[in-house]
């Protein structure tokens, strides 16, 4: 294996963004003449190191940690890779590790030599095509260059799907509501003390405000939830179901993209899991198919789809792919993944404007059953009162309703408006392409009475620069 080492320079703080390209590498050792034991003397040694030799490969390990790797380039002890890697340096004196390794599935790799740079060689710009000694062997050598980038000055992430946006609203959220018995104590922060929201209660009379479009994704969307409930909110009989229907029965375009869980299905595997785990609604219990049956036969365009691995190919088997992950993706269509956007997108009134706006909900709270708490996260007080139809205990067995406790949920959600709240709305209409119906049963935003995208934004000086991530 060849090991090559770039220290960081003493008393140097270096943050940007290491380029380094791997050519190739000449007369490297031949590892695999050391793992035959064949008897007849140096003959046939000679003969089997014409037949098997080095399957080499670049890995590179950052700070400790394992990080990408070339492909391997079989039999070769002169291998030509001509992979590029970019490597985020940001720290004093950390370490890089570029790591050549025979690549054999059943002995250990071998070390072939090592090569040792320092930063300080490299962080004022690039080095042209280059070739190093291998410490360690008689005559092998590697080619790689490097080009150095320091990072601006800003807090976005580069190399992402979504630019960072500014002028964006940005407001958070702790669990699904508040308690107004037991507020939560007030955030001092550096524009003033933060003013607690909730959740749910925003949510829903964001929903039933909106004329132009509803767009739904969720791990798991239960139909039957009653978002305000009685002490804590004016309570309201309607369900999230029938919301959604009422709603699309205005006129408003109302589409929905839910997780898939295949053990819920009543074919197949589905069948199979009900039968041994006695669990009709799935493993996971997310109502998918309770869902997709509400909304059938009504204005409401919900599909309910799968997350597939890509499958274990030839010429996919190189990078960091666990052994976990090439098993998973042997399976092909029954190895079933699950995502976990949960968003509301819709459409709202715009101050000062005829238009209307997009603001976004997004975060980790599901619009499904066990969600509803606030932060004093009762276990036994609320049983016969806010959860008296929402009992929810997965981490116990034998606990129910009548005794409890049931299990408390504690998670974030946030609401964006602004450029990045289009940015969500794109990811959704990308999904919907890929996994939903046809691009046209979506609303329209080129109508007038959507603001157009580059006057869709915040004023004020509270702005927020928002950056959407998507896995």
């Amino acid at each position: 294996s060849v090991l090559a080492t770039m220290s960081m320079p003493d008393n140097t703080f270096l943050a940007g963004e290491l380029t380094l390209t791997v050519h190739c590498a000449s007369d490297l050792p031949n590892t695999d003449v050391k793992k035959l034991s064949i008897p007849g003397g140096k003959m046939l040694s000679k003969l089997a190191s014409k037949v098997d030799k080095t399957d080499a490969y670049v890995r590179i390990i950052v700070a400790g940690r394992k990080g990408p790797r070339t492909q391997t380039v079989r039999n070769s002890l002169n291998p030509d890779w001509n992979e590029t890697f970019e490597l985020p340096i940001n720290g004093e004196e950390q370490l890089i590790t570029l790591v050549v390794k025979d690549d054999d599935y059943t002995a250990n790799s071998d070390e072939a030599g090592r090569l040792v740079l320092h930063p300080k060689d490299f962080a004022c710009g690039s080095r042209k095509k280059d070739w190093h000694r291998l410490d360690g062997t008689k005559k092998g050598k590697i080619c790689i260059s490097t080009q150095w980038s320091p990072f601006r000055e800003t807090t976005e992430v580069p190399d992402c799907v979504y630019r960072q946006q500014h002028k964006c609203s940005f407001t958070m959220y702790a669990d699904s509501h508040l308690d107004p018995v037991h507020p939560v104590p007030p955030v001092p922060t550096a524009r003033g003390t933060y003013e607690q929201h909730d959740l749910w209660n925003e949510l829903y009379h964001t929903v039933t405000q909106s004329q132009k479009f509803i767009y739904i994704g969720g791990w798991s969307v239960w139909t039957a939830l009653k978002m305000l409930r009685e002490p804590f909110q004016q309570q309201t009989s309607e369900t999230l179901g029938e919301l959604l229907k009422r709603k699309a029965d205005e006129g408003v375009c109302v589409r929905m993209l839910v997780w898939n869980d295949r053990t819920s299905a009543q074919t197949g595997v589905g069948r199979s899991v009900a039968s041994v785990f006695k669990a009709k609604e799935g493993l996971m219990g997310t109502h998918d198919e309770e869902t997709r049956d509400f909304f059938k036969d009504t204005k409401v365009l919900c599909e309910v789809v799968s997350c597939y691995a890509l499958g274990y190919k030839e010429g996919h088997t190189h990078g960091t792919m666990s052994m976990t992950s090439k098993l998973m993706g042997t399976l092909g269509c029954s190895a079933n993944f699950t995502h976990h956007q949960k968003f509301f997108i819709c459409d709202a009134e715009a101050p000062r404007h005829r238009s209307r706006k997009v603001v976004a909900f997004v975060g980790g709270i599901d619009v499904t059953d066990g969600r509803y708490d606030t932060p004093s996260h009762h276990l036994f007080e609320t049983l016969k009162t806010v959860h008296a139809d929402d009992f929810y205990q997965h981490c116990f067995n034998n606990f129910n309703a009548d005794f409890g406790p049931r299990q408390p949920w504690h998670d974030i959600h946030a609401l964006v408006q602004g450029p990045a709240a289009r940015d969500l709305l794109h990811a959704f209409e990308m999904r919907w392409a890929k996994q939903g119906g046809l691009p046209n049963l979506l609303f329209n935003l080129n109508e007038r009475s959507l603001l157009p995208a580059h006057e869709d934004h915040s004023h004020g000086p509270s702005n927020w620069s928002v950056q959407v991530f998507q896995s």
